[in-house]
């Protein structure tokens, strides 16, 4: 019982966790300091399910609009992959 506890626990606080940020700024993170690229398509699928994925993509537009390159990118691929 006790290990259940803990990992209702774990999930809880990943939870809250992945829910902090952008899926965009989790997924610049994976692909460029931990060099993860698979990840991508699983972030998008968090945020269609939640239903904040046209919302989350204004908002990371609307921050990164000064962030060059790398900022574009990111939300290209992510329209991308949303159709």
């Amino acid at each position: 019982m006790d290990c259940l506890r803990r990992e209702v626990r774990l999930l809880t606080r990943s939870a809250q966790t992945f829910n902090s940020r952008n899926f965009l700024e989790w997924m610049a993170d994976f692909e460029n300091k931990l060099k993860l690229k698979s990840i991508s398509t699983q972030l998008m699928c968090v945020a269609v399910a939640k239903d904040v994925i046209i919302e989350q993509v204004q908002e990371f537009a609307l921050h990164e609009v000064d962030g060059g390159t790398s900022a574009r990118k990111d939300i290209c691929y992510a329209l991308r992959l949303s159709i």
